[in-house]
């Protein structure tokens, strides 16, 4: 009899939390969608005008409006991985080296 309680436990322990995984991740993406649909209809006017400064290895992202520090990286990749990830700008202008250097969805273009 304990075994029987034992395994209902577990079973229905198990459905909640796949239940409550699977709707979590199905927020996450929906907000993605959505984030992706601003991106697409933002005016290129709108997007961020970064520059870049090296300081030894490093290679460091500010805002050319503000030149407030946005973000770190030792390759312009991992700016734009960076860029994306913390501080959530999915689309940029950058300036690299006298380069113009569009950044989308965290990926040099």
């Amino acid at each position: 009899m304990d075994y029987i309680l034992v395994f209902l436990a577990g079973w229905f322990l198990g459905r909640f939390i796949l239940k409550y995984m699977l709707i979590k991740e199905a927020l996450k993406s929906m907000n993605r969608a959505e984030v992706a649909q601003m991106m697409r209809q933002r005016k290129p006017e709108e997007m961020p005008i970064l520059h870049t400064e090296y300081v030894g290895d490093t290679i460091y992202l500010y805002d050319t409006a503000t030149n407030m520090y946005m973000c770190r990286g030792f390759s312009i990749e991992e700016i734009a991985f960076n860029l994306t990830s913390f501080c959530h700008i999915n689309s940029a202008q950058v300036t690299h080296a006298d380069k113009k250097i569009l950044i989308v969805d965290g990926k040099v273009a």
